[in-house]
């Protein structure tokens, strides 16, 4: 697991092959670990906790950009995904 740390105020993207296609997020960092935006979550200890198009992400880091990622959708369905978090800015 990789350490990752959002800088506050950044813009990010989150991009991968999402539970209903192809996953594309905005959000803005905020102080603390959190973000906001099209996907809100957190970032901390090299975890991610995130909802953004209605489906709920958990994962690790496995470098400063990369997520495995598991979801759930509203109606229950699960699977896994590789996940790309990246600065706009």
């Amino acid at each position: 697991m990789e350490a990752v740390e959002l800088e506050a105020g950044k813009q990010y993207q989150v991009t991968g092959c999402g539970a209903d296609g192809t996953a594309a997020f905005k959000f803005t960092a905020e102080v603390g670990g959190t973000f906001a935006g099209e996907a809100n979550g957190t970032i901390q200890a090299g975890k991610l906790v995130m909802s953004a198009g209605g489906i709920d992400y958990t994962g690790s880091f496995t470098s400063k950009t990369a997520v495995d990622a598991t979801w759930k959708d509203a109606s229950g369905v699960t699977g896994s995904q590789a996940l790309t978090i990246q600065q706009c800015d």
